[in-house]
């Protein structure tokens, strides 16, 4: 029992010290998420891709790449964040294929 307390302790404080950006994994519906990453980092999309059939991996940053957030959706609607952080590095995608290497 003891241990338990402490686990939980040690994981409420761990979730104290990071931004809301980075606390745990946060599901909500898409639109919720998309509005919140808008309205809280001025956050929009920039990418996305599917794992599979039933997995949409998306990409949201701001403009100047201080902020950056990787969304997992479902097809029931509902949309977790998997990762977020901070200076985001925009690499020119066509310049990336046409270099040689």
């Amino acid at each position: 029992m003891a241990r338990r307390q402490i686990c939980a302790a040690a994981a409420a404080t761990l979730i104290g010290l990071t931004t809301a950006a980075q606390a745990q994994q946060t599901c909500l519906t898409r639109d919720v998420i998309v509005q919140k990453l808008g309205e809280g980092y001025a956050e929009r999309l920039v990418g996305r891709g599917l794992q599979g059939e039933a997995r949409l991996f998306e990409v949201f940053m701001s403009q100047d790449g201080s902020s950056w957030t990787i969304i997992q959706s479902f097809p029931t609607g509902m949309s977790c964040i998997m990762a977020a952080g901070t200076h985001w590095q925009q690499d020119d995608i066509a310049a990336v294929f046409s270099a040689d290497g």
